[in-house]
C-alpha cells in the first residue's frame, strides 16, 4: 500500500511564524541564554540553528554542553567539596546544577520567578554592590562567591581582607571568606 501526500497543502513548521533563535554564534553563555529566554517569551517552540526546537531545559542542557560554554569552575567547586553557600551569577546557576548534580545548592539560577521578588532584589543588590550588599551575603551565610572577573563585585572582594581568591582562570574567580560563617 502506498500513501501519497499532497505537500502543497501541508503547512510547514517554518511557515508558522515561530520565533527564530540563533545561538550558534554566541561567544558567551549569556548570549545563548538571552536568545532562548527571548524566544521562550513568544512561544514554547522556535526555529533554531538545527530546525524546530522546543524551548525546554533539554535545549539549555544541550547548549551548555557546547565546548564554547565550558565553565570549569564548577569542577573546581566539586573538587573542593563546595556544594552550598556560594553566590553565583544567575546565568551560571543552571549550568552548575547540571554539572554538579542535585546536591549542589546554587544561590540563584535564571528561573527568577521561583525565587520571589525580595530575593531577586537582594541578588541584584549584591551583584551591583548596592548599599546593604554585604548584609545580604551574611544573612544567607554565603562563604564563597563565584563570579566573572569583570564584575564590580569581584573587584570589591579583591580589596577586602575578609575575602581571598581561591581560584582564578580569567573566566571566573572563586572567593572564600577568610573566616567562614556557620
Amino acid at each position: 500500500m502506498t500513501i501519497t501526500v499532497d505537500r502543497s497543502n501541508c503547512p510547514s513548521v517554518f511557515d508558522a511564524g515561530l520565533p527564530v533563535i540563533d545561538y550558534k554564534h554566541a561567544q558567551h553563555p549569556d548570549q545563548a541564554h538571552d536568545a532562548i529566554r527571548a524566544a521562550r517569551r513568544q512561544a514554547p517552540i522556535a526555529i533554531g540553528p538545527h530546525g524546530p526546537e522546543l524551548l525546554t531545559y533539554d535545549l539549555v542542557r544541550a547548549t551548555l554542553r557546547d565546548p564554547r560554554f565550558r565553565v570549569p569552575q564548577g569542577m573546581f567547586l566539586a573538587a573542593q567539596g563546595i556544594y552550598s553557600q556560594v553566590f553565583n551569577p544567575d546565568y551560571w546557576g543552571g549550568y552548575l546544577i547540571y554539572r554538579l548534580g542535585p546536591n549542589y545548592k546554587v544561590f540563584m539560577d535564571d528561573r527568577h520567578d521561583f525565587y520571589g521578588e525580595p530575593f531577586v532584589r537582594d541578588y541584584i543588590k549584591v551583584q551591583h554592590i548596592q548599599p546593604g550588599w554585604q548584609e545580604v551575603l551574611d544573612k544567607n551565610s554565603v562563604n564563597w562567591v563565584l563570579v566573572p572577573p569583570d564584575w564590580t563585585l569581584a573587584n570589591a572582594l579583591k580589596e577586602m581582607p575578609q575575602w581571598r581568591v581561591l581560584y582564578d582562570d580569567h573566566h571566573a574567580i572563586l572567593f572564600a571568606r577568610a573566616s567562614p560563617l556557620p
